[in-house]
């Protein structure tokens, strides 16, 4: 495996003394509430210059949506070498939106490695700024 080519600024190994298929695990898991009807948090998704404005893309990256419905949404990003499967369910809530973002990461990337390269930062900004953009 090329290191230099993982979701990373830096290069990231998986753990030492781990194979690939021990240190996968289920992926990572982000909740967040949003105080905006459902159907402008989807349009945040789902429009492209909308999300253009809060979801940055990593380096040499593409975003792209493959499923969406009013309660779920399915994406791929990928560096055209590796990639990761990124679903959002959504619930309304009468005032809140709850939105559960969910990535797996496919072979031989592990959510150790996103993890450890700062990939779950880079979607807490992403994250953030979608909050910010629903505030404005």
């Amino acid at each position: 495996m090329r290191d230099e080519l993982l979701y990373s600024d830096r290069p990231v190994a998986p753990p030492q003394g781990l194979s690939v298929t021990e240190s996968a695990s289920d992926g990572l898991r982000f909740c967040r509430s949003y105080r905006a009807p459902l159907e402008a948090v989807t349009e945040r998704w789902t429009d492209p210059l909308l999300r253009r404005g809060w979801l940055k893309p990593m380096k040499a990256s593409r975003f792209a949506i493959t499923h969406a419905s009013p309660a779920y949404l399915e994406a791929h990003e990928t560096d055209g070498v590796y990639a990761i499967r990124v679903s959002i369910a959504f619930e309304d809530d009468g005032e809140l939106t709850l939105a559960v973002v969910r990535i797996e990461p496919f072979a031989p990337i592990t959510a150790a490695i996103l993890i450890a390269s700062g990939y779950t930062d880079h979607w807490e900004e992403r994250l953030y700024a979608l909050t910010d953009q629903l505030t404005t």
